[in-house]
């Protein structure tokens, strides 16, 4: 299917002929920028950089060890490099998941493996992170899946109004037995659904307890079968966006499931060779319709685009320049003053956040390594100073000849 307008000119910046997907990742690492495709969009502009998540969440987020959690975003996204074309297993999930959990300080251990069968995960939904073209795509999976016989007769799941203590019941699996599975069908339960979100609940809270392994071995069956089959680009770009999306429903952890899964989305597209995406806010893989989903993926690779050519300035700040910045803010240690008290944390934390970058780049070196032992390629990092040069110049064959 042929595209045009501004979709067309976002899929051109994907494959853009200056740099490859990994090249474009190495030189947003060289430039100390690669935290900007690891982290909301929304983040982007707060004053406390890629570290606005590690130290400026309320409540139990605090308690639970969160000011780990560029760290270990940033290792995460060095597991997704070491294993650059490897097979996409439930095991390769896990370990994604496992690297970018933070160390838990009540604990003193990183969260590990799938929820247990029978676990319940649940998630709100709301204006920000849900369509209603996306509820209707999940309530005809959940009746498609009926085909699988792990739990019967399709996976348990529960939608609810929210908050707790005036909870209704919305939906479940029992209120879709008398569905055949068209979306006529159906629209009726979308509307009730989505005209919840209007009212006084303001959100609904979805419930799921199926197994989440097993679902995620369909999952996986299931996208690997459309990428085999997919004859162009706007095909394949959507088999990864629908593949992440239902997995992040699947919510197959505890914790940290949005966080995993839109690493995951960077992996799918940069071994499918698309340019790294930035997603303003990543939890819209709650419940958005497929459609969507790819547009915004699109608008992001422009944002990559922008970030790659981007000169120097204010807003342009490395992740050391942050930290530096955040770790003596006076405001903050008053704010915060349990976390910094201490030298010795300051120093701990320094330390942790060194140690992942080090990861980090070796873990690139590694991934370029095999992305010239597959394609026969020297794979390098282009000098950014030439390339824009280049394109202020407008010297469209010059800029081609760096890459």
């Amino acid at each position: 299917m042929a595209m045009g307008g501004a979709g067309a000119s976002a899929l051109a910046f994907a494959h853009s002929p200056v740099r490859t997907s990994l090249e474009k990742c190495a030189t947003l690492l060289k430039k100390n920028l690669i935290w900007r495709i690891l982290l909301d969009g929304s983040v982007h502009a707060q004053k406390e950089g890629p570290f606005f998540l590690d130290f400026y969440r309320p409540g139990a987020y605090e308690r639970d060890g969160e000011h780990n959690y560029y760290a270990g975003i940033v290792q995460g996204f060095a597991k997704v490099l070491e294993t650059y074309g490897s097979p996409l297993t439930t095991a390769l999930i896990q370990e994604i998941h496992k690297e970018c959990m933070p160390i838990s300080i009540v604990s003193g251990s990183k969260p590990s493996g799938f929820r247990s069968e029978g676990a319940i995960a649940s998630f709100a939904i709301n204006f920000v992170n849900c369509t209603k073209a996306g509820l209707t795509e999940f309530i005809l999976r959940q009746l498609e899946y009926r085909k699988y016989k792990i739990l019967a007769p399709y996976p348990n799941f529960h939608f609810t109004t929210y908050p707790r203590e005036d909870r209704e019941s919305l939906l479940s699996l029992e209120h879709l037995e008398a569905y055949m599975g068209s979306e006529k069908e159906v629209a009726p339960i979308v509307e009730r659904l989505y005209s919840t979100l209007t009212g006084p609940a303001k959100c609904i809270r979805f419930f799921v307890t199926q197994n989440p392994e097993k679902w995620l071995q369909i999952e996986i069956a299931r996208y690997e079968d459309a990428i085999k089959k997919a004859t162009d680009d706007d095909t394949k770009l959507n088999a990864i966006v629908e593949f992440v999306r239902n997995s992040e429903q699947i919510h197959p952890f505890h914790d940290g499931n949005c966080r995993t899964m839109y690493l995951l989305l960077q992996k799918l597209l940069i071994e499918n060779n698309f340019s790294p995406t930035l997603l303003e806010d990543p939890n819209v893989l709650d419940m958005y319709d497929v459609s969507a989903l790819v547009k915004l993926v699109k608008k992001g690779f422009a944002k990559v685009e922008q970030l790659l050519y981007l000169s120097r300035t204010a807003q342009d700040r490395s992740a050391d320049e942050y930290f530096h910045d955040t770790l003596n803010n006076h405001e903050f240690l008053r704010l915060y003053p349990d976390y910094l008290e201490a030298e010795s944390f300051s120093v701990a934390y320094q330390a942790d956040y060194q140690k992942s970058l080090v990861k980090l780049e070796k873990a690139m070196e590694m991934a370029m390594e095999i992305a010239r032992f597959r394609t026969g390629r020297e794979a390098k990092i282009i000098d950014n100073s030439e390339l824009e040069a280049a394109i202020a110049a407008r010297d469209h064959t010059a800029a081609a000849s760096l890459a």
